[in-house]
């Protein structure tokens, strides 16, 4: 099998503690860890940041694609380096 791109996002927490991919809050750090090891496992591959509802402002979001840049950069140095 092969990742051909992620998509990362934001969710709701129900009351019973259930996660729920509602797109509509900005991404947890659990999330960019969990991220961090699907580029350890499957290399670097295009990533989306997906928010459909409650979009804040352009900086919020730049800031969220840059950790995703950021992330992405690590490991594609990484792989570099092991070259």
């Amino acid at each position: 099998e092969k990742t051909c791109y992620i998509h990362v996002a934001g969710h709701y927490t129900e009351p019973d503690g259930l996660l729920v991919d509602t797109h509509g809050a900005a991404v947890i750090d659990p999330v960019w860890h969990l991220l961090e090891e699907a580029y350890r496992r499957t290399g670097p591959v295009p990533t989306c940041l997906e928010r459909d509802f409650n979009i804040p402002d352009l900086g919020d979001l730049v800031r969220e694609v840059e950790v995703i840049a950021d992330i992405l950069e690590r490991h594609v140095e990484g792989r570099r380096s092991a070259a």
